[in-house]
């Protein structure tokens, strides 16, 4: 099943794209003045998000003493887009006083 998504940033591009250069002119007209508005192009559309990653988790908390617990921690991110996967070790130590 597909998921859908909704895009709720897409009217506010729209809107700061319409009037940016008036709004900036409005309250900050010496910056205005400073912008070389001649120069700027439209940017690339940003990419579709792929969300295929697939990930593991092993943990593993020891109590050595009532105030003491050491941890480690094991996480592998198999990325949807890349070719490698990302291996990711941890140990942690929580002192209780």
């Amino acid at each position: 099943m597909a998921e859908q998504r909704s895009e709720f940033d897409s009217p506010w591009k729209e809107v700061i794209e319409a009037y940016f250069q008036d709004f900036l002119a409005f309250f900050f007209p010496y910056i205005h003045a400073d912008v070389d508005w001649s120069g700027l192009k439209d940017l690339p559309p940003p990419a579709p998000r792929v969300r295929d990653e697939q990930a593991f988790e092993l943990f593993y908390d020891l109590a050595a003493a009532p105030w003491l617990v050491l941890g480690a921690d094991l996480q592998v991110v198999a990325p949807g887009m890349a070719t490698t996967t990302a291996v990711f070790s941890g140990l942690r130590m929580m002192i209780r006083l």
